[in-house]
């Protein structure tokens, strides 16, 4: 018989959760209703062939996918109920509970379900690739492995916190933009040619205006909606789980982006690396799990490389210094650390390090984009300028008679 969830509220106003089997969710109900308690709710903990339901329809797994805003939500929710001392099936189930969204909660009710028969979190993450990039769920898997799943999860939260609040920032300068970019094109739309003839007789303006309507649609919406829209086109394909590795490689060879996402893949594996180290996990599989959670795949390949000179007995300065991704005076730190007996330590200052670099490079990367969108932006304004006024200005003076 098929495997149900509930979720009930007991005579003493208690909310409690558990699994039960059943020929069919009414008979769940039933069961649940007859002992007097008030049922929330009632799934099954299994849809067969990794399909779920959502919203009525049926769709695979690997398909699922949340906005930003809920993982960041979901990861923070999670954190909480971990450090309040629930299981992480609890933790699932209360966060499917209170989702608005169909998708998050889909995902939720689904990884609760496998939670609970006994697999990882990690790999209940791995059934939704759209949802969950590869170094987040090596972050869980790594959490996992130190038996601080808490901490790893606040850590993937605070990423997804950092990350929509720079969002936001970069949403509102281009709604800025976009509004000094209408003032101005209604400052010099007097000037335009279409105009020039009305201005100067003093007629109708309703013709012009729909000429220069007409002309902006054509030669300024359209073009603009078009690039808006292959953006956007381009930005889905590159984010699709297959297509993954090949963007994070072109990542790596554009200026400022590529030193953004290095020193963001580099603070993950040496906070990580040091965390493990620090629980007392064994060198190899800290080294495993934390080049796992490397935000770049193509790092994370490099740093893998490496798994085979720790077996012979390598020390973690000579493998930083094999993957050629480190600094010489880094390398010399953790060598100096490891010499004295204090690699943890030295483990600890490369992280901090790497994470203030993070931070910087990534805020040098946003301003960038806005600086060269600022450029474009003035360029075209100047462009304008020179069409609508300069162009026409030899024909204003022969209207006027001068």
């Amino acid at each position: 018989m098929p495997l149900f969830r509930y979720e009930i509220v007991d005579k003493s106003g208690k909310t409690l959760i558990g699994v039960t089997d059943a020929a069919s969710e009414s008979d769940v109900r039933e069961r649940l209703i007859s002992k007097g308690w008030t049922v929330n709710l009632v799934v099954p903990t299994a849809p067969p062939q990794s399909q779920i339901v959502r919203a009525g329809a049926v769709v695979r797994a690997s398909h699922l996918s949340a906005p930003a805003k809920e993982l960041m939500v979901f990861f923070r929710s999670l954190q909480s109920y971990l450090q309040a001392g629930m299981s992480i099936f609890e933790g699932l189930s209360q966060i499917a509970y209170q989702t608005p969204n169909h998708a998050m909660r889909a995902i939720s009710e689904r990884m609760a379900s496998r939670v609970q028969t006994g697999e990882k979190l990690s790999n209940a993450m791995m059934e939704f690739p759209r949802a969950f990039p590869p170094h987040v769920i090596g972050v869980v898997a790594a959490g996992e492995v130190g038996g601080f799943l808490p901490i790893m999860v606040g850590d993937i939260a605070l990423d997804y916190e950092f990350s929509q609040r720079a969002s936001n920032r970069l949403l509102r300068m281009i709604c800025l933009i976009g509004w000094v970019n209408a003032v101005g094109t209604l400052l010099i739309a007097p000037f335009l040619p279409i105009f020039l003839p009305v201005v100067a007789a003093g007629g109708d303006i309703g013709p012009a205006i729909g000429a220069y309507i007409s002309w902006t649609g054509l030669h300024v919406v359209l073009p603009l909606l078009v690039l808006i829209g292959g953006y956007h086109a381009m930005a889905a394909g590159l984010r699709q789980p297959g297509m993954r590795p090949l963007a994070q490689k072109l990542v790596l060879r554009a200026p400022l982006y590529a030193r953004a996402s290095w020193m963001r893949s580099l603070a993950n594996f040496t906070r990580i690396l040091w965390r493990l180290q620090n629980a007392g996990i064994l060198p190899i599989q800290a080294w495993d799990a934390a080049s796992r959670a490397s935000e770049n795949v193509a790092i994370g390949e490099r740093l893998q490389q490496q798994l085979p000179a720790l077996r012979s007995g390598c020390k973690f300065s000579e493998m930083l210094a094999a993957t050629g991704l480190f600094t010489s005076e880094d390398l010399r730190v953790l060598a100096a650390g490891e010499v004295g007996g204090q690699t943890v330590d030295a483990l600890q200052r490369l992280a901090a390090y790497y994470e203030d670099a993070a931070l910087v490079a990534v805020g040098r990367t946003k301003w960038f984009g806005l600086h060269v969108m600022i450029l474009v932006n003035i360029i075209a304004i100047g462009l304008a300028v020179i069409c609508g006024i300069a162009l026409p200005y030899r024909r204003l003076l022969d209207l006027f008679g001068l």
